[in-house]
């Protein structure tokens, strides 16, 4: 979403696995902005080591749970 926009890139009935589209989205916003966001806020499903080492790689922050089991302190 931007100023108030919201970009819908993909449209399909047919089943995919939505963790294949985050890599794509971000370098949409690239092409229609000309640079990459600040940070991306994903839900657990887009959160796999794959795309977290993608936007560590180009300098992009998650938002999301950290992986793993929370740690004591947490509950």
């Amino acid at each position: 979403m931007v100023d108030g926009i919201t970009f819908l890139d993909d449209f399909s009935w047919d089943a995919f696995n939505e963790v294949t589209r985050l890599k794509n989205s971000v370098e949409k916003y690239k092409e229609r902005l000309g640079y990459l966001p600040k940070e991306v806020l994903a839900d657990k499903i887009y959160c796999n080591r794959e795309n977290r080492a993608y936007l560590k790689e180009k300098g992009i922050i998650l938002k999301a749970k950290p992986l793993g089991r929370p740690s004591k302190q947490a509950l």
